[in-house]
């Protein structure tokens, strides 16, 4: 085998080896492509070599999916506060009661339970101080009187 190859030959073997899992190619077909001595490659690297290349464009795809995902996260709740703002503002308050329900789901804040026996709200999962501000402002909302909150841990 060569020696080390350089941090550019590895960028470029990864942008290379990419592609090839992205058009389908197995780890024993980019093997036998990139050590074809015929071949435009030749790198005369080990299938382990191979399976570290492919680990790192694998992690790349995961840390870039969730980057995106998060991105996509921040975006909606960035627009469903804005409709909110807008649907206060426009006194349209059934409105704003719906845009705070999907905003809690959104966020995983919807698994509460009412409590039959005090009517108050118990938190079984999520951020109980931002839960608790959502539900004041549905009370508020719906016109009724300030409601206990409980977590329930």
């Amino acid at each position: 085998m060569s020696e080390k190859s350089t941090k550019l030959q590895v960028m470029s073997r990864l942008d290379i080896i990419n592609q090839m899992l992205l058009e389908g190619y197995t780890r024993r077909n980019i093997f036998q492509v990139v050590n074809n001595p015929e071949g435009d490659f030749n790198w005369q690297v080990t299938i382990e070599m191979i399976d570290k290349y492919i680990a790192r464009c694998t992690k790349l795809w995961k840390d870039t999916f969730d980057k995106q995902q998060h991105e996509l996260l921040f975006e909606h709740i960035a627009k469903r506060n804005e409709l909110y703002r807008r649907s206060l503002k426009e006194k349209r308050f059934d409105t704003g009661l719906k845009i705070l329900e999907s905003l809690a789901e959104l966020q995983k804040l919807k698994e509460i339970s009412p409590n039959e026996d005090n009517g108050s709200i118990e938190i079984i999962e999520g951020q109980n101080l931002r839960i608790t501000k959502i539900y004041r402002l549905v009370d508020k909302l719906r016109g009724h009187h300030q409601v206990e909150y409980t977590d329930r841990n």
